[in-house]
């Protein structure tokens, strides 16, 4: 049986691939990142339970989809930055190290 091995263009000469690899994470990260997910979730399903960015519904497609991304985009940012102030003051870091 003839076995053929591909290389990946990111591996190295001996084989080993620069990335690391996803067993390397602290199962801490992958909690928080689980945790920040669904915040951001639960707030876009409140902006649209609230109707955020409805008022182009009339209008062209394009109009109303551009719209909606932008201000959900921006409304995500927004909390985003927010959480990590917060995470910041939470370990006692002021609000400008927090930001970094």
């Amino acid at each position: 049986m003839m076995q053929t091995r591909f290389r990946c263009p990111l591996m190295t000469q001996s084989g080993d691939s620069p990335l690391p690899r996803p067993d390397h994470a602290s199962s801490s990260k992958k909690r928080f990142a689980i945790i920040n997910a669904w915040l951001l979730a639960k707030v876009m399903a409140t902006a649209e339970i609230f109707h955020v960015a409805d008022n182009l519904k009339h209008e062209p497609l394009i109009y109303p989809v551009v719209f909606k991304s932008v201000v959900f985009a921006a409304l995500l940012v927004s909390f985003y930055l927010l959480e990590e102030v917060l995470v910041g003051l939470w370990h006692g870091k002021l609000q400008r190290a927090s930001q970094r």
